[in-house]
């Protein structure tokens, strides 16, 4: 089987495909990665090669001849790990390239592509009977498996009570700040007084866009004297741990923040609806134990914002603690995942050996 990215380098993406390339069996499943990297190839493109059986770069190949070659490898599936994200190799399955087509990880949509056979997902995401998705669900306990940074020190506390005030934050995109949201906040930083709200991510490395946003913040009616904007950096991880409590975004929340929020001790507050879009929230909150932290009005975001911000004790006791909970979930059981996911492979197989499988 293959799996095609074209993010096999330093990305987001690394945290959820590792485990499938680290644990996979052997013994059973031959597992090659096409490559459509743009970008420069790095330590963690070498990690990646170092646990497949094949890797194979065909990013410089035209859209036919890739289909072309994947053909010839007689590949039994085919698993996309991008979606509609820039560089993907989506359209490719347009050619049929394998019997089996799956997608579900790297987009956080239904791709809406008839050649896309099976959606990776979970219930959570996607409750039987969801007419939101074009694809057969291909349902696992947690939909995503998180790789862990081992090496980053585990929060000791939480920060409020040496600091003596909340402090909120979003590591999240500035394109997924809709109005509604900054609403949301701008309620929830009045009804917690002296409170903070850290703002972290790539557009924020210029003074330019530093100051777009400030004006953005200001008309939503935030007060820019308790905003701290802040431009990425490699040890971001570590900034979690000057924070209390995380504001998800909405209706696109966060995915690959969410689970370093939790890891580095630091609970999510999140609002979903009925779109898979705005439920990754509800799905990691929830594999991880704290799903009431996921709520689905904004008025039950708001409030439970303020409440988790007026409980320090309960704070401290889930900044000690989230990680330890994520550790033992569905969200980080990488063994107990791929064996899963493996599963469901042998499933589709069979059924398609035995033609029944589209039927």
């Amino acid at each position: 089987m293959a799996y095609i990215s074209p993010d096999y380098r330093y990305h987001v993406m690394y945290s959820f495909y590792y485990n499938l390339f680290a644990k996979y069996d052997k013994n059973n499943f031959y597992v090659i990665c096409l490559s459509l990297n743009k970008k420069k190839d790095d330590a963690y493109t070498e990690k990646i090669k170092s646990l497949v059986d094949e890797y194979i770069d065909i990013g410089d190949l035209s859209r036919e001849d890739m289909a072309e070659k994947i053909k010839s490898m007689n590949v039994d599936i085919l698993v996309d790990l991008a979606g509609h994200s820039a560089n993907s190799g989506l359209s490719l399955f347009a050619y049929r390239v394998a019997p089996v087509q799956i997608s579900g990880l790297g987009w956080m949509e239904t791709t809406g592509f008839s050649a896309v056979d099976y959606l990776i997902t979970d219930e959570y995401l996607d409750p039987t009977g969801n007419t939101y998705i074009t694809e057969r669900p291909l349902y696992l306990k947690s939909q995503i498996c998180y790789k862990c940074h081992r090496d980053v020190v585990a929060s000791s506390g939480a920060p409020c009570i040496k600091n003596g005030y909340i402090t909120f934050a979003t590591f999240n995109r500035i394109s997924k700040f809709t109005s509604e949201i900054l609403e949301l906040w701008r309620r929830i930083m009045y009804l917690v007084p002296n409170s903070f709200l850290l703002l972290k991510c790539d557009i924020l490395s210029s003074k330019s866009n530093m100051q777009m946003v400030r004006k953005r913040l200001a008309n939503a009616g935030l007060d820019n004297k308790r905003i701290i904007l802040e431009s990425p950096s490699l040890d971001y991880l570590e900034r979690y741990l000057d924070v209390d409590i995380a504001l998800d975004t909405y209706p696109y929340t966060g995915g690959g923040t969410t689970f370093d929020a939790l890891y580095m001790g630091f609970p999510v507050v999140s609002l979903y609806g009925e779109r898979r879009s705005s439920r990754f929230g509800l799905s990691i909150l929830t594999n991880a134990g704290v799903g009431e932290l996921a709520v689905p009005t904004p008025k039950e975001y708001v409030e439970r914002a303020v409440a988790l911000a007026s409980d320090w004790d309960l704070l401290d006791v889930l900044h000690k603690d989230l990680r330890t909970m994520l550790e033992n979930s569905p969200a980080m059981d990488a063994e107990g995942y791929v064996r899963e996911i493996e599963g469901k492979y042998k499933e589709i197989l069979s059924a398609v050996h035995n033609h029944d499988v589209f039927d």
